[in-house]
C-alpha cells in the first residue's frame, strides 16, 4: 500500500537493510508492513537535543553518509551520552553497530534505550528484528507484544509479529495477529490487504477475496489490493474477473510493466489473443530494456499460433539478457514448434550449458531427440536425469514412455504412459498411450485412448485417421 510512515532497520542476508513500515494512522498514509527499502534517514531527534548532543548527532549522520560506520557510531554514542532520553539517537547508534557486526553491543544499546523509555517504539522494533535474526523468536515476540499492548494497531509491530510467525512457518498465528488488529481497526485498508494476502497463502480463497475487496472499498485509489485480487482470480482461473481487477489497477498505475504482463496472461486465459498481445506490448513499451516482457509476449504469440513472431520476441529477449535458462528453453520449444529442429537443439543445449541439471530442459531435449528417432540412448539418459529430479512428473513420464515406444519396448512404454495419463489431461499423452496399446495388440485400449485424445484436442493431427483406420 502507498505511503511510508517510519523507518526501522532489519537484518538481511549478510547485511543490514532498512525496513519501511507504517506506525499507524489512516488511509493512504498507512504502510504495508515488511517492505524492504534502501537506507533512509531516521528523523531528527526531538527538539530537546541541542548543543553538543546535536553537533555530535550531525557529525554522525555525515560519517554514516560517507560510509564510515565506526566514526558514525562514535559520534552517535557521544550524542546519546549528552542526551540519554533521545532514543532515536540510540537507534542510530545500534544501527551503526549492527553494520559493523557488533550485534551484542547493539542489543545492549537498544536495551538501555528501552529502559530509559519503555514506551519507545523504534528501539523495540529493531531489537525484535535482531532477536528474530538470531532465531530468538520468543524474545522477539515479547518486544512486538509490548508495543501492541500500548498501541494495538501499530502496523509496524503488527506486521513484524506476523512476519515473525511466518519465519516459523506458523501461518495460523500470523493470521491471528492481523485478525486481532482488524478487530481493533476495522476500517484499515492496510490490515484488510495484509490479512487477505495471508488468507490467500492459506488457500482460504473466499475470505481472501472478501478482505481484498474490503481494502479496495476503504482505499479505492490504491492499486495494490486490485493487483492482489487479480492474482487471486488468476490463480483460480477466474479469467474475466482477473482481467477486470488488473485493468482497474492499470488505470490507477499506468507505468507498471509487471501489471501489464499479468493483464496479458489473464487475457490469454480467456483466449483473447489480440488483447493479450496488446497488453504484453504495452509492458515492453514501459520496459524496453528488459527481457521478461518479450518472453511473456512470446508465450501469447505461441499460444495464438504465431510461431515466427514468438521466435523473434524470444531472440530479442536473449539479445537483452543471454543468461536466463528459461528463455533458452522457451526458444528451443518455439523452434521445435516451427520444425526448426537443429536450431531447437542448439537452443536447448545453450540452456543446459547454463544449468546442466535443469529438469525441464533435460526432458525437452530428450523428447526432441526421440521425436526425430535419433540418438535414442542419449534421449533416454536425458529424460532419466529429469525424472531423478521429479519421478512423478507426467511430462517426464510421457517422454520416457515415448522413447521406449520408439525403441520397441512397448510394454514398458505403455506402463509409463498410463502413469503419465493419470497425471495429465493432455491429448499428446493419450495419443501416445493409444499407439503403445495398438503396438501390443490391444485394439480396444488403443481406441479408448485415441478417443480421449480427440476429446481433449479435436484438431490433434492423426488421431481421427487412427480411429478410422482401426474401426
Amino acid at each position: 500500500m502507498p505511503g511510508r510512515a517510519a523507518v526501522i532497520l532489519a537484518l538481511g542476508a549478510g547485511a543490514w537493510w532498512v525496513l519501511a513500515a507504517g506506525v499507524g494512522g489512516g488511509g493512504r498514509g498507512e504502510a504495508a508492513p515488511l517492505e524492504w527499502r534502501t537506507l533512509q534517514p531516521i528523523p531528527d531527534p526531538p527538539a530537546r537535543a541541542a548543543g553538543a548532543a546535536y553537533t555530535a548527532y550531525v557529525r554522525g549522520i555525515t560519517a554514516e553518509a560517507a560510509g564510515d560506520q565506526a566514526a558514525a557510531a562514535a559520534e552517535y554514542a557521544a550524542a546519546w551520552a549528552q542526551d540519554p532520553a533521545a532514543t532515536r539517537v540510540a537507534v542510530r547508534l545500534a544501527a551503526a553497530q549492527l553494520r559493523q557486526d557488533r550485534a551484542q553491543e547493539a542489543a545492549q544499546t537498544l536495551g538501555r534505550a528501552i529502559t530509559t523509555d519503555p514506551h519507545a517504539v523504534q528501539p523495540r522494533l529493531l531489537l525484535g528484528l535482531l532477536y528474530a535474526h538470531q532465531r530468538r523468536f520468543t524474545d522477539a515476540a515479547q518486544q512486538y507484544e509490548a508495543i501492541l499492548r500500548r498501541d494495538p494497531i501499530n502496523l509496524s509491530a503488527v506486521g513484524s509479529l506476523a512476519e515473525l510467525y511466518m519465519l516459523q512457518e506458523n501461518l495460523a498465528d500470523a493470521i491471528a495477529v492481523y485478525e486481532r488488529a482488524l478487530a481493533d481497526h476495522p476500517e484499515s485498508p492496510v490490515i484488510h490487504y495484509n490479512i487477505g494476502m495471508l488468507y490467500a497463502k492459506a488457500q482460504r480463497w473466499g475470505e481472501a477475496e472478501a478482505q481484498l475487496q474490503a481494502a479496495i472499498a476503504h482505499d479505492p485509489e490504491a492499486p495494490e489490493p486490485r493487483v492482489a485480487l487479480g492474482a487471486l482470480y488468476e490463480t483460480r482461473a477466474r479469467w474475466p474477473e482477473a482481467v477486470a481487477a488488473y485493468a482497474a489497477a492499470a488505470a490507477l498505475e499506468m507505468d507498471d510493466p509487471w501489471l501489464y504482463q499479468h493483464l496479458g496472461r489473464a487475457y490469454e486465459g480467456m483466449a483473447q489473443w489480440p488483447e493479450a498481445i496488446a497488453a504484453h506490448q504495452r509492458a515492453i513499451a514501459l520496459a524496453p530494456g528488459q527481457g521478461e516482457p518479450y518472453a511473456a509476449l512470446a508465450g501469447a504469440l505461441m499460444s495464438s499460433g504465431q510461431i515466427a513472431r514468438a521466435i523473434g520476441a524470444l531472440e530479442t529477449a536473449l539479445d537483452l539478457d543471454p543468461d536466463p535458462v528459461g528463455l533458452w528453453l522457451a526458444l528451443g520449444v518455439a523452434y521445435r514448434a516451427g520444425e526448426r529442429w537443429s536450431e531447437a537443439e542448439r537452443a536447448l543445449r545453450q540452456a543446459l550449458a547454463r544449468d546442466p541439471q535443469h529438469a525441464d530442459t533435460l526432458n525437452t531435449l530428450g523428447y526432441l531427440l526421440a521425436e526425430q528417432g535419433t540418438r535414442l540412448e542419449e534421449a533416454e539418459a536425458l529424460v532419466q536425469q529429469a525424472l531423478a529430479h521429479d519421478p512423478e512428473a507426467g511430462a517426464y513420464l510421457d517422454s520416457l514412455g515415448w522413447i521406449y515406444f520408439r525403441q520397441g519396448r512397448w510394454l514398458e512404454a505403455r506402463d509409463l504412459l498410463e502413469r503419465a495419463a493419470a497425471r495429465m489431461a493432455d491429448a499428446e499423452v493419450w495419443d501416445h498411450l493409444g499407439d503403445a496399446a495398438a503396438a501390443l495388440g490391444d485394439r480396444k485400449g488403443a481406441r479408448a485412448a485415441w478417443r480421449r485424445a480427440r476429446r481433449l484436442d479435436p484438431l490433434r493431427p492423426g488421431v481421427t485417421e487412427k480411429l478410422q483406420r482401426r474401426t
